[in-house]
């Protein structure tokens, strides 16, 4: 991992922690969740499509939705610091950062790969 990776690794590290004081803090984590989901909208620009996010917003407006209740349980009942953990593996580093490279890579080997794939080839590797 580069000097530069390392840094913007930092950054959403402390961004995931401020992230779930917010959501853990006060008495509305739906308002929290759907926030945070705008947020998220206008940080990735245009790397998903506008539909995502309003199927999520739809999700996160029903306390009955089976997601919804395996995210709050999930909140309330694991430790920050695997959550944190896993938001960075798996949103930061396999979400975001590797969905910009296998577009990078779309361009410049003119061709479309799978995800899987794509992802075992830019050898995403958890760290702790």
């Amino acid at each position: 991992m580069d000097a530069k990776m390392k840094v913007e690794r930092a950054a959403a590290g402390a961004a995931i922690d401020g992230v779930l004081k917010y959501v853990n803090h006060g008495d509305d984590r739906t308002k929290a969740l759907l926030n945070l989901t705008d947020f998220v909208q206008k940080f990735t620009g245009n790397m998903f499509a506008e539909k995502t996010f309003d199927n999520i917003r739809t999700m996160l407006q029903n306390p009955d939705n089976k997601w919804v209740q395996y995210v709050n349980r999930g909140l309330d009942e694991l430790d920050p610091q695997v959550i944190k953990m896993t938001a960075l593996n798996l949103g930061f580093q396999a979400a975001f950062v590797g969905t910009k490279q296998i577009r990078m890579n779309r361009e410049k080997y003119n061709c479309t790969t799978s995800p899987s794939f794509s992802i075992s080839v830019l050898s995403v590797r958890p760290t702790v």
